[in-house]
């Protein structure tokens, strides 16, 4: 495989990679559903099949030879994407023996990282759910929401970052009490002085999160500063009881 020589090279090829693997593993989570809807029914189109199954492929052969090999040399992730994603994946089990703990350490080295660099650092340490309080890093921008419990799900906190061209990323850090299957967690601002809520959809593709375990969503706001956010959880057309989450004057940077 050639090698870059320039660091904006590197940053280059990682977001041309990025932009092209995302939507190959959505297309191929598309085909998943659409496989088992086929299955339950007994009959459907296959082409939507065919296709999919060529996305995965492609997805699986650009994480083997550009994602993987990053990561176990680099033993570092400079994005919080990549972070938020790489701790989907340790804590669903599905990470194949990369230095994880060097990930943690590099991350920690820098301010803007911090916070993933602790949840990362939970996701891969096989402990059980409530074995160990959350650290405070977690809700950088934001703040504990004091355990509060719903009928679904019980809200631990959430936190604000600065996403860049005016927006905010904000997480969400929750326990489901039951499956979440069918049902997702929501999110919406009240820009100030508005009585008009803002629907902000999840960054990443929802997943069936454990009932207990600590589960996270990832949003990206519609504006950058002053405003205030509730959550909950959707089940179909009942958005059940909401949570204050609190209000932000300005993202963590």
């Amino acid at each position: 495989m050639f090698q870059l020589t320039t660091a904006s090279s590197r940053i280059i090829l990682d977001v041309v990679v990025a932009l092209t693997l995302v939507p190959l593993a959505l297309e191929c989570l598309a085909g998943a559903r659409a496989a088992a809807q086929i299955r339950r029914r007994g009959s459907g189109a296959l082409g939507p099949i065919v296709l999919s199954a060529t996305a995965c492929a492609l997805a699986v052969w650009l994480a083997v030879f550009f994602v993987l090999p990053k990561l176990s040399n680099d033993a570092s992730v400079d994005s919080r994407t990549g972070l938020v994603v790489l701790a989907r994946a340790a804590q669903a089990g599905r990470w194949p023996g990369q230095p994880l703990q060097s990930v943690v350490d590099h991350a920690r080295e820098r301010r803007s990282l911090e916070d993933l660099a602790e949840l990362l650092a939970l996701a891969a340490s096989g402990r059980p759910a409530w074995s160990t309080p959350l650290p405070d890093a977690l809700f950088i921008g934001g703040a504990r929401s004091g355990s509060d419990r719903r009928p679904l799900a019980t809200f631990e906190g959430w936190s604000a970052h600065d996403a860049g061209k005016g927006h905010c990323e904000v997480i969400v850090y929750f326990r489901p009490r039951v499956a979440l299957s069918g049902r997702e967690l929501w999110l919406h601002e009240y820009p100030e002085g508005s009585h008009d809520y803002i629907d902000i959809a999840p960054v990443l593709p929802v997943r069936d999160w454990e009932p207990d375990a600590l589960a996270w969503e990832v949003f990206r706001t519609a504006e950058p500063e002053r405003f205030t956010l509730y959550a909950g959880v959707r089940s179909g057309a009942d958005l059940g009881p909401p949570v204050l989450l609190g209000r932000v004057d300005r993202c963590a940077e």
